[in-house]
């Protein structure tokens, strides 16, 4: 994120580090980084790396009942299509349903080549500030999800691009 006009704030650095990017309002830097720290508290211990087993079982028994019309349980996000220039698509996937507001991965689809990637053991602060509207959802990838690590789909996660 660009630096904004005028004189630089002498706690500017701090507040980008923290939340990866620029708070202007305190009560939204407050409520943002609170988000932050509740979902690191919960994510430590975290691996490196994340299988989708046990959210997989479940997604299966989503999906069926979603196409019978059944409403979808607490613990499931709708793809979401931005006015994005670069992502076609994206989703929220919850690495343990049954605290969906932990740890978790965004899947991405990309406008370009169509591709498909995963960001994995994402907090959920984190994915909160992606969703924003009005956030690029290029700019903020590049920024701040392609140092965290991502993988691009395979076959037994294609089934959390569903809907893409």
């Amino acid at each position: 994120m660009p630096r904004p006009p005028g004189p630089r704030k002498s706690n500017w650095g701090d507040r980008f580090d923290a939340i990866g990017w620029l708070a202007e309002d305190e009560e939204l830097y407050d409520v943002v980084s609170s988000i932050n720290d509740s979902a690191n508290l919960q994510n430590s211990g975290v691996s490196g790396g994340t299988t989708f087993s046990f959210t997989q079982s479940k997604e299966d028994d989503i999906l069926q009942a979603i196409e019978r019309g059944e409403e979808a349980p607490s613990g499931y996000f709708a793809p979401q299509f931005p006015a994005s220039t670069r992502v076609q698509a994206y989703r929220w996937v919850p690495d343990d349903m049954s605290t969906p507001y932990g740890a978790g991965s965004i899947c991405v689809q990309f406008i370009k080549r169509g591709d498909r990637y995963v960001y994995p053991n994402v907090p959920y602060g984190t994915f909160k500030i992606f969703d924003t509207p009005g956030t690029s959802k290029g700019k903020f990838i590049n920024d701040a999800l392609n140092h965290s690590g991502y993988h691009k789909a395979t076959a037994d996660e294609s089934l959390f691009f569903n809907g893409f």
